[in-house]
C-alpha cells in the first residue's frame, strides 16, 4: 500500500490541506532579543575567569531545571519511547557517535562501539524507571540559551517534545562545561569546573 500524500486538518474550514507539494517545513516562532549563552562559555575560555553574574546565571539555570522538573507524568509507555530516542535518535547519542569522522587520532571504533553498548545496557535500566518521567526541556544547551539582562534567559527549540528523562536536561548542559574546560586545559578545572559543581550542587 503506497503513501499518496500528507495533509493537516484546517481547523477554520474543517477541512483537509494537502501537504504533497510542499518543500522544506518549518516554525515559525516570535522574536527573543538576547545572546546565546555559548559566548559567556567563549568568554570564561579566553579570559579564564568566571564573574559574579556567571555565577548566578548558572544558578538560574540549574533552577529552571529544577522547576520544570517538579511537574510529573504518569505515562510508562511514553517515557520507554522517550529513552529510546535518546539513545538511538539521529540528533541523539548514536547520532552523536555516527558524527564522528573515521581514524580520528583521539577515540577509536572500539571506544565507540563500547560507548554505544553501554548505552543499550542502561536503556534497558531505564525502561523499569518510568516513575521518573518529567517535563523537560529536551535539548538544553549554550546554544539554545538567550541571556538577556542579568539572569533573564529565554530558551529555544523545544522540538523534541515536554516529557523525557530529566538527567538529559541535566548532563546537555553540564558536558558543556566539561567540554570547554577540557579544550583549554585537558581537564576540568578552573572556573568550568566551578560552573560544573555549582550547577550539581544546586
Amino acid at each position: 500500500m503506497r503513501s499518496v500524500d500528507v495533509g493537516a486538518l484546517v481547523p477554520s474550514s474543517k477541512g483537509l490541506k494537502s501537504l504533497g507539494k510542499c518543500g522544506e517545513f518549518f516554525i515559525l516562532t516570535e522574536f527573543v532579543n538576547g545572546k546565546l549563552y555559548h559566548l559567556d562559555l567563549d568568554r570564561m575560555k579566553d579570559t579564564e575567569k568566571a564573574s559574579k553574574l556567571d555565577e548566578r546565571r548558572c544558578l538560574a539555570l540549574s533552577n529552571y531545571l529544577v522547576e520544570i522538573h517538579k511537574v510529573k507524568r504518569e505515562a510508562p509507555w511514553l517515557y520507554v519511547r522517550r529513552v529510546r530516542e535518546l539513545v538511538g535518535h539521529g540528533e541523539c547519542i548514536m547520532g552523536l557517535l555516527d558524527s564522528y569522522p573515521p581514524n580520528v587520532d583521539f577515540i577509536g571504533e572500539a571506544d565507540l562501539i563500547n560507548i554505544e553498548r553501554q548505552c543499550v545496557e542502561w536503556r534497558w535500566r531505564f525502561k523499569r524507571m518510568a516513575h521518573r518521567l518529567r517535563q523537560v526541556h529536551g535539548d538544553f544547551h549554550p546554544w539554545n540559551v538567550l541571556f538577556r539582562e542579568g539572569t533573564d534567559f529565554a530558551v529555544l527549540d523545544r522540538s523534541r517534545g515536554e516529557w523525557g528523562e530529566p538527567a538529559d536536561d541535566v548532563t546537555a548542559m553540564t558536558i558543556n562545561y566539561v567540554f570547554y574546560s577540557l579544550q583549554k586545559y585537558g581537564k576540568l578545572t578552573g572556573v568550568f569546573e566551578r560552573l560544573f559543581r555549582l550547577f550539581w550542587d544546586n
